[in-house]
């Protein structure tokens, strides 16, 4: 049976291991993860043999996320997977084209780090990293690797990712911004919708309850998740939000004729226009969140409305306090202000 450990002398780790009488070491230079993966590959080359371990050298990265991505689309909402895993997995892919999984080190997640910092900003890099990170547990389960390379890595550090609108600037933004788009933006803002959510919304989920109108967000009718956590709920909406909507429609998507590209692209010109600085369409959920909050809602209430999976996701409006409702009211009569807004 092989024998494997790892020691330090003086600055540099090495691993060491021993079969019969035959032993070998290798330098691995002045960083204990370095060693720690070595030893790691190392030891399921040694054993696979003896445990009946699968070899992760006849696995390839490109193979592997092919596998990974697969098994994403049958457990995971379908735009999560479009828009976070599989652009993640596939740039790594192609980063480590011709790698075998199991050959994969710390080196090469930072040389990869590096090569997302040049083309995107600090947040969604950390983004990619882990998705990643979350492929390599699965591969971990698998057993195709013995320890998650990006374990105890450090990740780039978080930048502000959402910002508050002010009464002045959502009044702005829903007065120049195209009236097809304003009624995604109300959503967002007063329902609290992601905009894969807001642009998967369907006519037959939408009901009037007495004085009252309730949207549920659930399976849609091409048997695909419209929710990030893949969980239904069934979301108030005031009066205010329903005149932003198309016409009343028996089926079919709300917004049917809009693309994410679109809402995007006029949430950047009239920012741009009106000189507001950056605006995102998640700035319009975050605010929302944000308003609900601070006029005294229950941010398990908020958790319930918004998808919101968990105490974790919510540390971001967990030290909000409830301020004076005079200071806090979203106003719901932004269509008198802007009647080219108003359902025809």
């Amino acid at each position: 049976m092989p024998s494997i450990w790892k020691e330090k002398r003086g600055k540099t780790w090495r691993v060491i291991w021993r079969i019969g009488d035959n032993r070998q070491s290798q330098n691995c230079g002045p960083y204990r993860h370095v060693a720690e993966q070595f030893e790691a590959n190392k030891k399921h080359e040694l054993f696979s043999n003896y445990a009946g371990l699968p070899d992760s050298l006849d696995i390839s990265v490109a193979d592997f996320a092919r596998e990974y991505l697969e098994d994403c689309a049958k457990h995971k909402a379908a735009n999560t997977v479009t828009h976070f895993d599989s652009p993640a997995i596939s740039h790594f892919a192609n980063f480590a084209e011709g790698k075998a999984l199991g050959a994969i080190t710390h080196k090469d997640i930072m040389g990869w780090e590096n090569a997302l910092m040049r083309d995107y900003s600090a947040n969604t890099v950390r983004m990619k990293m882990r998705c990643l990170r979350t492929a390599f547990s699965f591969a971990v389960r698998l057993k195709y690797v013995t320890i998650n390379p990006l374990s105890g890595l450090h990740m780039p550090l978080e930048e502000e990712v959402a910002r508050v609108l002010t009464d002045e600037e959502i009044s702005i933004l829903l007065r120049d911004i195209r009236p097809d788009a304003a009624g995604p933006c109300m959503l967002s803002l007063y329902a609290f919708l992601r905009r894969g959510e807001v642009l998967s919304a369907e006519w037959g989920n939408l009901r009037k309850t007495g004085k009252s109108w309730e949207l549920t967000i659930q399976r849609s009718l091409d048997n695909k998740f419209q929710t990030k956590n893949r969980k239904s709920r069934v979301i108030p909406l005031p009066d205010a939000v329903i005149q932003f909507l198309p016409p009343i429609q028996k089926a079919g998507k709300i917004f049917g004729g809009i693309s994410p590209s679109m809402l995007n692209k006029q949430l950047e010109h009239v920012a741009k226009k009106n000189k507001l600085g950056r605006i995102r369409f998640h700035d319009l959920r975050h605010t929302g969140a944000t308003r609900f909050l601070e006029a005294g809602g229950n941010i398990f209430e908020l958790m319930s409305r918004g998808g919101w999976s968990s105490l974790a996701s919510m540390k971001k409006y967990i030290h909000i306090q409830a301020r004076k409702p005079s200071e806090v009211a979203i106003h719901v009569n932004y269509h008198l202000d802007c009647p080219q807004h108003a359902p025809t």
